[in-house]
């Protein structure tokens, strides 16, 4: 929308057409006939009013064009942004004569300006989030050779990777359990033949996104140890994955890890172990949860307690999980 006025300086006079009247709120009848200056800047925002003021000053007084981008305050409270541009003309003696020009709606405008920097903060505060969970891994890491250390690396960094596409196809809401699951244990939930190594059940859960990528970590953490010492190295081994929510809105997810048909297990193990160490330091220092570990002769129980808080207190947590 773009709208019209001529102000007449020396009588205080602003003449404006329809357009310019409904964004200032004045009756376009009034505005037709004239009305003092006054009476459309009431529509200014209070915080612009003086810039505005100050930017039309200078320009009668020195005849500089007049440029001015400011925030109306519409009947109901409605913001409307407008780019406004004039000139003022002088009479033979050199006084101000006429300020006029056009003023422009740039609502849509500002609304994509603030999107898009809204974005660009939230698309930096990920990054640092998502570096900050790939430094604590790299700390976390340890292995007796660099080919092993390599393989650990690379399999956690796809954790979290996998994590950051179900992040991205969901523009950051959330991400979905159940597909974070079915990443990590894609193998074995279906086989031909033989049936399933694992099995998920659950209700629909959709995890932070602060929460997504540490989570995701941590069922890698259980899954390589399954696949390496656990259930999911015998051909008979399984492993079950069941979830619920608890507790008020946005609640606590309580998920339950159970492996059996695997090696059998002696008594828990004397010294915490290093995926102990991976396990402990990502649940309760990145997601404020606790860890439950039961070291039963048919396998490994695993109890995690995650608040489904939207993002992780800032900070909360992350010198443990660097150093656990």
């Amino acid at each position: 929308m773009v709208g019209l006025y001529d102000w007449l300086v020396p009588q205080d006079r602003l003449y404006a057409d329809a357009r310019f009247a409904r964004l200032f709120g004045v009756d376009p009848d009034r505005a037709a006939a004239g009305a003092p200056l006054a009476e459309f800047a009431r529509a200014i925002h209070p915080e612009d009013g003086p810039r505005v003021e100050a930017a039309m000053r200078r320009t009668v007084a020195t005849g500089e064009p007049y440029e001015a981008e400011y925030r109306l305050v519409r009947a109901g409270g409605e913001i409307r942004w407008v780019a406004a541009r004039g000139r003022c003309t002088r009479g033979p003696g050199g006084a101000p004569e006429r300020f006029s020009g056009t003023v422009v709606d740039i609502t849509r405008r500002k609304q994509a300006e603030e999107r898009q920097a809204l974005l660009s903060r939230e698309v930096d505060h990920r990054a640092k989030n998502a570096l900050s969970v790939v430094q604590a891994a790299l700390r976390l890491t340890r292995a007796p050779d660099l080919p092993a250390y390599t393989r650990a690396i690379e399999g956690r960094v796809a954790a979290l990777a996998r994590a950051q596409t179900l992040l991205a196809d969901r523009q950051w809401a959330g991400a979905d359990l159940l597909s974070l699951l079915r990443g990590e244990l894609d193998g074995f939930l279906d086989r031909d033949g033989s049936g399933p190594q694992a099995e998920v059940d659950g209700p629909p859960v959709s995890l932070p996104a602060g929460a997504a990528q540490p989570l995701a970590m941590a069922i890698h953490e259980l899954a390589t140890n399954a696949v390496k010492y656990g259930a999911l190295s015998a051909p008979q081994g399984r492993v079950e994955v069941t979830w619920r929510v608890e507790g008020r809105l946005p609640g606590r997810l309580r998920l339950r890890w159970t492996e059996r048909g695997g090696p059998p297990l002696g008594s828990p193990p004397e010294r915490r172990g290093f995926g102990t160490r991976v396990l402990d330091g990502t649940v309760r220092g990145q997601l404020g949860g606790t860890l439950s570990l039961g070291w039963k002769p048919s396998g490994l129980v695993c109890e995690l307690d995650v608040p489904l808080r939207p993002e992780p207190t800032p900070g909360e947590g992350r010198d443990e999980a660097a150093q656990a």
